[in-house]
């Protein structure tokens, strides 16, 4: 299964901290405990999404967004607001 981070603070076996919207291959069906809260599943379906396989959710977005400190608009457009977040987290 395919998670994306979207919380800080989640490390790798080898003790590296993986950034905010890193994706991630585990084992199995279900989120392990210790990414509950910081890892979203990501659609298997390529319908609607972005070459990721990750549907566009806006509220998600808004909240990564906001955890990462940017600043938009209210009436942004879901596209534009993925674009900011794309782009701080390519910086």
């Amino acid at each position: 299964m395919k998670l994306k981070i979207t919380q800080s603070s989640v490390f790798n076996a080898k003790s590296e901290e993986l950034e905010v919207g890193s994706i991630i291959e585990i084992e199995g069906d279900t989120i392990p405990a210790w990414l509950v809260n910081k890892a979203q599943q990501l659609d298997t379906d390529t319908g609607g999404g972005d070459d990721t396989g990750v549907t566009l959710d806006r509220d998600d977005l808004k909240k990564q967004a906001d955890e990462l400190g940017l600043e938009y608009a209210r009436n942004i457009s879901t596209e534009k607001l993925k674009e900011l977040i794309d782009a701080k987290l390519a910086a």
